[in-house]
């Protein structure tokens, strides 16, 4: 989740980073495109069931919210709502990707 944070630069204050800028927190709502992106994100196998798909979910959900960093910096509560937003877009398509057309 912090890997952002590693690419901003000595000379660069957080602030006027891509994290703070909403630029990443924008990109995280487009929709996911391959079954590799939400396997990925959600940490489960091609052959996860629904309940794994599902517990997987609650589990990123749990760590990751930005309720859970409410006392901290901006900039922390930022990367929460980026790392929910993906995890949320990529719960939708695992949903998807297991219903029936």
């Amino acid at each position: 989740m912090f890997a952002d944070l590693s690419d901003i630069g000595p000379g660069e204050s957080i602030y006027e980073s891509d994290i703070a800028s909403g630029e990443e927190v924008a990109g995280a709502t487009a929709e996911i495109e391959s079954d590799e992106d939400w396997i990925r994100i959600l940490g489960v196998s091609e052959s996860a069931t629904v309940e794994q798909v599902k517990k997987a979910y609650k589990m990123l959900i749990k760590q990751n919210h930005p309720d859970r960093v409410q006392g901290m910096s901006q900039a922390f509560k930022k990367l929460a709502e980026v790392e929910t937003k993906k995890i949320n877009a990529a719960y939708r398509q695992a949903l998807s990707a297991a219903s029936p057309a």
